[in-house]
């Protein structure tokens, strides 16, 4: 299971990627905030032996698989291997094993990386000189560099397979991208960019053409809303037998968290006020949106829209006729502008909003960094955002469990706050950044001083 909460089959996505005619054999497992590696290649006779060219054919074998995948069903790191993957007698791989000879390995690979990036140019070629020599591509170059001081940058470096990027990242890249340059970059181009020289030329392009529109009008102008507008009322207009399901759901929701999970709220008087204001959450657990649930009234709960990966709500017929009874706006971190488009425009129609700053399920239960949508969205609506801190709920249902344990769920309910307030809470160069670092402190401070231990 990824720290985003998809759950990842690797014995399917072995199969998948060993498809390929540059793959042997490949153990894929966890690492970091992505999946990893082990490769074989296949070194058929007459081909070379050469270790970077079998490493490109490798790097070029898990992109093209990975185009048929989800995101975070692609590969972002790999080690190579010329033996054989333990496997046990039925042929399955040795999961442990492999976990080791991936770490031995990528700890071997670490200290050739340098030489690597030597080797495959930091010096650039005629084109690059020329391509760096251009306003736009400059300045996202000198980003990247500040961005990611411990890798070795190059125009070849690959952004997924090198930098770990994740759809997720590429809302941050994109924003910073408009910030220096003015330009935005397109989600169908996005999903077409592997390497650093394929961003700096897209930029160029971009630059040329003189496509350099308000980002922020463009993206919550009425142009983009309006639509969207007309989504949401009909998710919300929904008939008096929908009413009336709604209704009994939520009354036994409310029932099963209070008494199976003993969920207790303080500071509920911070949600009397009237939308649209936003609800930010921190997330530690699938059970989260329902502890939220129960402590709302059904009146509350009639007028709150909620943020759900389109991964989850929109797999089955079933989940999609529950999301749509629910109001959840389907957020797609492949097309992160979209997903803040369908947000604003929840907010437009004066609904309440759930939405989870830090853009993923927390894998170890703490607070981690938020993403910049949040900032984005108040930035530009100035809505009142009240912090919500969880707790308990990843000890009722851990990321890996697969069964419920009866643990308390607390929930504090902080005030609500505008724009010029997280600003003054937070740091940054940006305001879109400070109004994210307010937020991430005013859900901190919600958070109960740990006891020390006895």
């Amino acid at each position: 299971m990824t720290p985003g909460g998809e759950n990842v089959q690797p014995d399917q996505l072995e199969e998948c990627y060993s498809q390929h005619p540059a793959i042997k054999e490949i153990g894929i497992l966890q690492h970091g905030k992505g999946l990893a590696a082990v490769v074989v290649p296949n070194l058929d006779e007459g081909k070379t032996t050469n270790g970077d060219a079998v490493a490109q054919a490798v790097r070029d074998a898990l992109h093209q698989s990975g185009e048929k995948l989800a995101s975070y069903q692609q590969v972002s790191r790999f080690v190579i291997t010329h033996e054989k993957l333990d496997r046990t007698r039925i042929g399955k791989i040795k999961r442990p094993q492999l976990k080791a000879l991936f770490n031995a390995l990528s700890t071997s690979a670490e200290r050739e990386a340098a030489a690597v990036a030597a080797s495959r140019g930091t010096s650039k070629t005629p084109s690059d000189a020329v391509l760096m020599a251009q306003q736009a591509p400059a300045q996202v170059w000198s980003w990247l560099v500040k961005t990611y001081p411990n890798v070795r940058l190059s125009p070849n470096t690959e952004l997924k397979l090198e930098l770990g990027i994740d759809s997720l990242d590429w809302l941050e890249i994109t924003h910073s991208v408009r910030q220096l340059t003015g330009i935005e970059l397109d989600e169908t181009v996005i999903n077409r960019l592997r390497t650093v020289r394929d961003l700096l030329t897209t930029v160029a392009h971009s630059a040329q053409q003189a496509e350099t529109g308000d980002f922020p009008e463009k993206l919550f102008g009425e142009s983009e809303i309006e639509p969207r507008e007309n989504r949401i009322e009909q998710l919300t207009a929904v008939s008096k037998p929908a009413v009336l399901a709604y209704w009994f759901i939520f009354q036994i929701n409310r029932l099963l968290m209070k008494t199976l999970f003993r969920v207790r709220a303080k500071g509920l008087d911070n949600l009397d006020g009237n939308p649209p204001f936003i609800i930010a959450p921190n997330h530690i657990s699938y059970l989260d949106s329902f502890a939220l649930a129960a402590i709302l009234t059904f009146g509350q709960a009639r007028g709150t829209c909620w943020a759900g990966w389109t991964g989850v709500v929109s797999a089955t017929a079933w989940r999609r006729a529950c999301s749509n009874l629910a109001q959840v706006i389907a957020v797609d971190p492949n097309r992160p502008a979209s997903s803040l488009a369908n947000a604003a425009a929840a907010l437009r129609r004066r609904k309440a909003l759930v939405w989870y700053p830090e853009g993923r399920r927390s894998p170890d239960g703490e607070l981690h960094p938020f993403k910049p949508g949040i900032g984005m969205l108040l930035q530009q609506l100035d809505v009142p955002v009240i912090p919500v801190y969880i707790r308990g709920s990843d000890q009722a249902l851990p990321p890996d469990a697969r069964w419920i344990h009866l643990h308390r769920i607390d929930i504090s309910v902080g005030k609500p706050l505008r724009r010029d307030e997280l600003m003054l809470r937070g740091t940054g160069t940006s305001p879109q950044g400070r109004i994210t670092s307010g937020l991430f402190n005013a859900i901190k401070e919600l958070q109960p001083e740990r006891q020390p231990p006895p």
